[in-house]
């Protein structure tokens, strides 16, 4: 079964016309007629009925288009959700000494970003209290003071 072939199905049982959903569609009426001809042949079932110019949904039809309905969008959102997946940014996190962090560590990060362009990563740096030993314990307990963070990205 043909995606496409499934979508055209589905907007030609909402408008129940072939020559306004070929240019909803974008695409020539015998290209939506080859197309719906070509389901109704694999599924050997009549899903739409003429009617003049018009066409109307057969009870098999109306049965098909709810389930295709839901099925595309499902679908369409898995993808949504994967590509979404793909351009999530990976996180650098930096504690320094505020000394470092004022203009060293800006420097040595915008480099990178320079340098790799396509990299996606989001750096949040955290200077806490300034303190070594307290960046020392944050660093070990992998604790990032969120109150503290700034966040460069890609």
């Amino acid at each position: 079964m043909n995606l496409d072939h499934l979508r055209y199905f589905v907007a030609l049982s909402r408008t129940e016309n072939y020559t306004q959903t070929a240019k909803l569609l974008h695409i020539t009426q015998p290209s939506l007629t080859k197309a719906i001809h070509s389901l109704e042949a694999e599924l050997n079932i009549d899903l739409f009925q003429k009617a003049g110019r018009s066409v109307t949904l057969t009870p098999a039809g109306k049965v098909f288009a709810s389930d295709v309905e839901s099925a595309l969008l499902l679908l369409d959102k898995s993808v949504t959700n994967i590509k979404r997946f793909d351009q999530q940014k990976a996180p650098i996190r930096i504690a320094a000494l505020r000394t470092l962090s004022i203009k060293w560590l800006p420097d040595i990060a915008q480099r990178f970003l320079q340098l790799s362009p396509h990299a996606a990563v989001q750096f949040q740096f955290n200077t806490d209290t300034g303190l070594s030993p307290d960046i020392l314990n944050g660093l070990v307990d992998c604790k990032f003071n969120p109150n503290f963070l700034t966040n460069w990205s890609a």
